[in-house]
């Protein structure tokens, strides 16, 4: 069976700014005046980007063996925002032997395997963040993100739904896209359409939207609304071979295309349009398995989508916009809150 990349699906997971550590002074004590005050420095030092003293005073405070992990998560996205995920997921796990349940070393964890496509790992370290914080709205991302790269769709949809509702004031389009891929990667365009006609449509809507709302009205037949949409951002060979892979995942993986006859608009292409059936090329990244996984995707589009293979941007649809990460999410570490200023009296 042939993995098949389609428009991509956002994977860049939000900056996560109401991530907490799980960290309470009366599991562990208080943070030694010392430990606050090598952490405050190298916090410091990472916002002036001095990258070496950062590390240092991270690593210095870690061993200082208290058992809070503020150091941990401050050390592992200076890691990650130098693009060292190699080096920051070690990190992690140690402050995951301390504290399991924190849901920012959760999150961060389950990004950095997305990432690597290590789904199941991923949705363990997502799983165990929401127990932590149910209401999440990057964990909620995560999670979706995982289960629609495993091919579960359904669950996928549960928890990105489950995200807006808990979520009514928060900014929404990032999950609603990541939704409306997830029902085009289930054979259900119709929904993606309603779901983001009204923000696709917009002026200054993200690209990521508007593609994936282009991909639903070619999918529906529409396609004079979908070439308005994306409008010398993609040429027409690469649109029609977007459609049709995205035809052939849904198809392999059980559900039912909508049909290539259409003529639904005056300037659409009447009666069957013909196809070239899609040549599966290598990709670099992300990797995915032909039966338990969607087509990878990226956190930007590109001019032409590539066929993806299990080695994130998003489940692993490829975008006309390109496969997006799995293959290649943008990592934007969740923001770390500083560590308070210590008293020059101690």
């Amino acid at each position: 069976m042939r993995v098949i990349p389609v428009l991509l699906l956002v994977l860049t997971l939000t900056a996560c700014d109401g991530l907490d550590s799980a960290t309470t002074p009366t599991e562990r004590g208080p943070i030694s005046s010392r430990e606050r005050s090598l952490i405050y420095a190298a916090d410091g030092a990472a916002q002036q980007g001095n990258f070496p003293a950062a590390e240092r005073d991270y690593l210095t405070a870690m061993n200082e063996g208290s058992g809070h992990i503020e150091a941990h998560l401050g050390l592992a996205q200076l890691y990650i925002k130098n693009g060292q995920n190699d080096k920051a997921l070690p990190i992690l796990e140690k402050a995951l032997q301390l504290q399991p349940d924190d849901a920012l070393a959760n999150y961060l964890t389950g990004k950095i395997y997305l990432d690597s496509n290590r789904f199941d790992d991923a949705a363990t370290a997502f799983d165990r963040g929401l127990t932590q914080q149910p209401d999440n709205l990057d964990l909620a991302i995560g999670k979706g993100i995982t289960e629609d790269m495993r091919g579960n769709h359904r669950a996928a949809q549960m928890q990105y739904l489950r995200g807006i509702k808990t979520n009514p004031k928060a900014a929404l389009t990032k999950i609603r896209t990541n939704l409306a891929m997830s029902y085009l990667l289930s054979g259900e365009p119709k929904k993606a359409v309603d779901l983001l006609k009204n923000e696709g449509n917009k002026a200054g809507a993200p690209t990521v939207t508007r593609h994936n709302l282009a991909l639903a009205y070619g999918l529906l037949g529409q396609h004079a609304q979908a070439k308005k949409l994306i409008h010398g951002e993609m040429d027409e060979a690469t649109r029609q071979l977007t459609i049709a892979r995205m035809r052939e995942y849904v198809e392999e993986h059980g559900g039912k295309a909508p049909s290539l006859k259409t003529t639904t608009s005056s300037d659409d292409e009447a009666a069957e349009t013909p196809m070239a059936k899609p040549v599966a090329k290598k990709v670099a990244k992300p990797v995915v398995k032909p039966a338990a996984t969607p087509p990878a995707t990226s956190a930007a589009p590109t001019t032409a989508p590539a066929p993806v293979k299990p080695a994130v941007s998003a489940p692993a649809p490829a975008a006309a916009a390109t496969p997006a990460k799995p293959a290649t999410p943008t990592v934007t570490a969740p923001a770390k809150k500083p560590a308070e200023k210590p008293a020059t009296n101690e």
